[in-house]
C-alpha cells in the first residue's frame, strides 16, 4: 500500500450498516451523502493537509473496475477539496481504465502489477507544474487497487504519491 494513505470512514464488510448505506449513497451521487463524506474527509485529512495538498499536487480519482469507467463521486470530492485547498489541481480522466479489473469484494487475491496493466496514465492531460499525485479511491480493502494505480504512474510521480481512501472496509 502507498506509505502515506489517509483513510476516512471505516465500515464492516458484509454487514449492513449506516456507513455502508452512506457508501452506497455516495457512489450513487446523492448530494447529502457527498456532503457527509466531505465533512468526514475534512476531519481525516486535516493533520495531513500540508503534505497532501502541497503546491503541484494533482488529485486523481481511481476509475471503476470496468473498462472505460470513471469515478464521478471521487472526482466531485477532489473538486470540492480543490475549492478549499487551491494548490490541489483536479485531474479528471488522467488515470483511465482500459480493461476490466477484478474488484476487491470478490474476495480473491489480486496482482497489483496485472491490475496496473488495466490502467493508462494520460500524460497529455497533466499540467506541467505537477510534482505529486494524490490518488483518491472510494473504498480501500487490501490496498491492491492503490498499489496498481501507483504502479501505473510515471516513476517520478509514483515515488511521491499520497493516497486518500474515502471508505475503509474492515472485517471487524
Amino acid at each position: 500500500m502507498i506509505p502515506e494513505t489517509v483513510t476516512c470512514i471505516p465500515f464492516l464488510r458484509n454487514v449492513q450498516s449506516p456507513r455502508h448505506d452512506l457508501l452506497r449513497a455516495f457512489r450513487a451521487g446523492d448530494p447529502d451523502a457527498a456532503a457527509q463524506v466531505l465533512a468526514q474527509v475534512r476531519i481525516a485529512v486535516a493533520p495531513h493537509a500540508a503534505r497532501m495538498f502541497a503546491s503541484g499536487t494533482l488529485g486523481v480519482a481511481i476509475p471503476g473496475h470496468r473498462a472505460g469507467s470513471t469515478n464521478a463521486p471521487c472526482e466531485s470530492l477532489i473538486r470540492a477539496l480543490a475549492a478549499e485547498f487551491p494548490d490541489l489541481v483536479p485531474g479528471p480522466g488522467v488515470l483511465a481504465r482500459v480493461r476490466e479489473a477484478p474488484e476487491a469484494k470478490v474476495g480473491e487475491w489480486r496482482d497489483p502489477v496485472a491490475e496496473a496493466a488495466t490502467l493508462r496514465w494520460e500524460a497529455r492531460l497533466v499540467p506541467a507544474e505537477v510534482r505529486r499525485v494524490l490518488l483518491v479511491d472510494d473504498v480501500l480493502r487490501s490496498g491492491a487497487t492503490l498499489d496498481a494505480a501507483r504502479t501505473a504512474l510515471p516513476s517520478a510521480l509514483a515515488t511521491s504519491a499520497v493516497a486518500l481512501a474515502v471508505f475503509h472496509a474492515t472485517s471487524r
